[in-house]
């Protein structure tokens, strides 16, 4: 009768009555497999989670960085205003300063207008006062124009695209944090 099948497990019956069927070492893998699945799982959500968490730092370090040379700019924006420095002081000052600026070993600073024109550009110098508008990254991206675009969009904001480490052909996934300043049109 039903009445005595369930008499004893309830609704587990039917898994009992099976697993009383297997061998031990089918309830051996069974038994594991029921602890490691869970297991490999919680493992793989704690490295996702960290991935994020390691990516989203990435991404508040490089903000950072950039607005400590906006501050820069700010600063020779200043001393104009002031009288201290004429105009192309001021931005030659800023420019100087900002070029040999490096955070984490190897990464630089570019400043470009909103034309975009690259004013300076530390690691290739060929590019200073060259319009860069049409520079497309490997996927058809075009880099420069995308900048613009964050800066005219909300001020600021992150750009993903490819582009080579500094002495490498090779493109390579980038982020760069951009912001802009208005009173140069930088």
């Amino acid at each position: 009768t039903n009445e005595g099948f369930f008499r004893y497990h309830g609704v587990w019956a039917v898994g009992v009555r099976l697993f009383r069927n297997l061998q031990f070492g089918s309830k051996a893998i069974l038994i594991s497999l029921a602890f490691m699945v869970p297991m490999i799982g919680l493992m793989a959500l704690l490295l996702m989670d960290e991935q994020e968490a390691s990516f989203q730092a990435r991404k508040d370090s490089t903000r950072q960085h950039v607005e400590v040379a906006h501050s820069v700019l700010q600063w020779a924006h200043e001393q104009e205003r002031g009288g201290t420095l004429t105009r192309a002081q001021a931005q030659d000052t800023a420019i100087r300063a900002i070029s040999a600026m490096r955070y984490n070993g190897k990464e630089y600073f570019w400043i470009n207008d909103m034309t975009p024109r690259v004013i300076m550009h530390p690691i290739n110098p060929k590019l200073n006062g060259q319009d860069v508008g049409g520079m497309q990254d490997p996927n058809g991206l075009f880099l420069y124009k995308a900048f613009v675009d964050a800066v005219r969009r909300d001020g600021k904001g992150f750009v993903a695209y490819q582009w080579p480490r500094p002495g490498s052909t090779q493109a390579v996934d980038k982020l760069s944090y951009v912001q802009g300043f208005e009173p140069w049109g930088w």
